[in-house]
């Protein structure tokens, strides 16, 4: 017998033989131990039975009940059971001694039950009850017969089962083992994955903006595609152009491209080509790429962008590549979708739909915030006041649609007058508010006189219509010089308006000259 023959043959032999062992003394010992468990309970319950019989009895004959020369017949009549076996019913006293039986004690092997007896709600003694154990130990010892038995059964079965069945199925459960392992490691993966997207998802839910959630997509592709190059592209508002909103693992490109350049944008669909094969590649993956996926963005039926792969190689892992950048897609669509959403729902509330500019409560909540920040860096922040001077001509002599254009325009040009760290705000009506962080009360003064300008220099039409030069009136005082708090600056600013207005108009006033001093305090 080779020793290739003698492994299999043996491990066989001592399986066998261990589980013939086992079920020869499983069945035995189950058996005993089931059988005295419910012996046990039966026991116990006759003696309860018995005990609450005679404490009726001994409760009739206080003291003198224990010297009844007939106790042992009201014993028998109070104890009945059903068993075939031999059973006894005795009372005993305190110390142990017997007052009154059914029968002689049992010899051992046998068990007990014991249940106090009362005399008004005193112990006065002990009602037992006692099973002899020889019949259990018959039904055990036939129990650990079949056990023999069976296990010899058992033993005899796998001992001649054909060794050439045994290395089929050896190697069928080796095969199964390294599918399962394989299997095992590769939804170790997908959790991982699935945990870092879950969790990318979750931060995206906290993000304020679009662009904050960019920085954090790209840092979870980097980690998940192992340094693959790849992009997330975004669409415009026109939905012109595609543009980079994130890049990772050395993505080269990072410009923007039209639809029509990708073909799952086209298609509506994940797009997988590699060069020389039939899919075409898209015009925007660049002429050194040899193979690229694009997947796109969905939610709520509409394209937000893709999420493209620079790179695909056809190797093992390359379709869990795929399946992972078509989660991560799907992941990234309801994700940015419902922060968009919340963008939207956000400036529905704070911006101004007329001109585009942020509304006063905007100017409220923020103004709380820049001062503090002022405060904290001990940093200068500017406000000016404006207003669109004789605005009501422009109602009244053009109507209001007339109207509505010059705030349309005077909006758009303040939008790009200002610092992105600025805030434009309409105060109300025809009234406008600037906060310049960080912009002492000269350069406010400049920035003032600026906006002055150039707004004579709008040529605003509506209907085809000229509507004539709109000039300004702007009031400009500045933290820490005027005031201490935005309300006090906004205040001043508001009384440095007034003072442009009572001098004439179209012109810029700063608070701190006397007639400005004067309208804050009037």
């Amino acid at each position: 017998m080779t020793a290739r023959r003698a492994g299999p043959e043996f491990l066989i032999t001592g399986i066998a033989a261990f589980l013939a062992i086992i079920v020869s003394l499983i069945l035995p010992v189950a058996h005993f131990a089931s059988s005295y468990r419910n012996l046990r309970t039966e026991l116990e319950g006759h003696a309860e039975l018995l005990s609450k019989t005679m404490s009726r009895l001994v409760s009739e004959q206080p003291a003198a009940w224990k010297y009844f020369s007939h106790m042992d017949e009201l014993l028998r009549r109070s104890f009945s059971h059903a068993d075939g076996h031999v059973i006894v019913a005795m009372v005993l006293e305190p110390d142990g001694a017997v007052i009154a039986q059914t029968g002689p004690p049992l010899a051992p092997p046998a068990v007990h039950a014991d249940a106090p007896l009362f005399d008004s709600g005193s112990r006065v003694g002990t009602v037992r009850v006692e099973h002899e154990l020889r019949p259990l130990f018959v039904e055990t010892g036939l129990a650990a017969a079949l056990g023999l038995t069976l296990g010899a059964a058992i033993f005899w079965s796998l001992r001649t089962f054909p060794l050439r069945t045994l290395r089929r199925t050896l190697d069928e459960l080796h095969a199964a083992r390294g599918v399962a392992e394989s299997r095992a490691h590769e939804l170790g993966l997908q959790a991982a994955e699935t945990a870092l997207a879950t969790q990318m998802t979750e931060v995206l839910q906290l993000a304020h903006s679009v662009e904050e959630a960019d920085e954090m997509i790209a840092r979870t592709a980097e980690k998940l595609f192992a340094g693959d190059p790849g992009a997330l592209y975004l669409f415009t508002e026109s939905r012109t152009l595609l543009h980079v909103a994130a890049a990772w693992g050395g993505h080269a490109d990072d410009g923007s491209f039209m639809p029509e350049e990708c073909w799952a944008v086209r298609r509506g669909q994940a797009h997988l080509a590699r060069r020389g094969e039939l899919n075409p590649m898209c015009a925007h993956a660049g002429a050194s790429v040899d193979s690229h996926l694009c997947v796109p963005l969905m939610a709520q039926g509409e394209m937000l962008g893709i999420l493209h792969l620079g790179r695909v190689p056809q190797d093992a892992g390359h379709e869990a590549r795929q399946a992972l950048a078509k989660r991560l897609a799907g992941h990234l669509g309801l994700a940015l979708g419902n922060l968009r959403l919340r963008e939207s729902l956000k400036n529905l509330s704070i911006r101004d739909p007329l001109t585009g500019l942020f509304n006063r409560r905007y100017l409220v909540e923020t103004l709380e915030r820049e001062f503090f920040r002022a405060r904290r860096a001990a940093a200068p922040v500017a406000i000016i006041m404006i207003d669109a001077d004789h605005f009501k001509r422009f109602n009244d002599t053009f109507g209001h649609e007339a109207g509505d254009a010059v705030l349309r325009e005077l909006g758009a040009f303040l939008k790009s007058s200002v610092r992105a760290e600025d805030i434009a705000c309409r105060y109300g009506g025809e009234e406008f508010c600037l906060v310049l962080p960080q912009m002492s009360r000269d350069g406010a003064r400049e920035r003032a006189e600026a906006i002055r300008q150039g707004v004579a220099r709008l040529d605003i039409k509506s209907g085809g219509k000229a509507l004539g030069p709109v000039t300004l009136s702007l009031g400009v005082a500045s933290y820490p010089d005027d005031a201490d708090t935005g309300e006090a600056v906004l205040a001043s600013a508001d009384a440095a308006l007034y003072q442009a207005k009572q001098r004439g108009r179209n012109r810029v006033c700063v608070f701190g000259e006397p007639a400005a001093a004067e309208a804050l305090r009037g």
